[in-house]
């Protein structure tokens, strides 16, 4: 199949809102399940139940991922950046939807973050995953990021690799 790639005008990001916590919380379960994991939203996942405390202002942000379609909004994904340390950021909750992957909009989704990120004065992004992930690992490494031990503590059977990418 060649690649495929969605004009600039069809996307756009926005901040989200509580409003979108049913989505979000839905795309990470769906997501979770899909490569053998289990959503936890009392234990891992707890951060989707309030975006504002687990993704504060103005150093961090959780953003939806919407498309165009006959002239309305859908949303297909999310992205977010968290303070790790003082001078890095974690890429979280980085998901599409089955049929918006492919389409070039993991590497814009990378791009704004990574303009969010040095904007805020971080130097460096992290972000852990699973090896079952491997398009997304793909996606990393083809955008800059490299390996580093893993850092968060997670069982290997749901973490096992980690990446990060020196920014400026």
């Amino acid at each position: 199949m060649p690649f495929l790639q969605l004009p600039p005008s069809i996307a756009r990001f926005r901040e989200a809102t509580m409003a979108d916590a049913p989505f979000i919380q839905a795309l990470v379960r769906d997501t979770v399940t899909e490569y053998g994991f289990t959503y936890e939203p009392e234990g891992r996942d707890r951060d989707l139940q309030d975006l504002a405390t687990f993704y504060p202002a103005p150093d961090n942000g959780f953003w939806v991922v919407e498309i165009e379609e006959d002239d309305e909004h859908r949303p297909v994904g999310s992205f977010a950046l968290a303070r790790h340390a003082e001078d890095t950021a974690e890429l979280r909750r980085f998901y599409l939807l089955p049929d918006c992957r492919g389409l070039g909009l993991g590497r814009r989704m990378l791009e704004a973050v990574c303009q969010f990120a040095e904007e805020r004065g971080y130097r460096r992004i992290c972000l852990e995953t699973h090896s079952n992930l491997a398009e997304a690992i793909q996606l990393y490494l083809k955008n800059g990021f490299t390996p580093i031990p893993c850092y968060t503590g997670y069982p290997p059977d749901y973490s096992d690799t980690a990446l990060e990418k020196q920014l400026g």
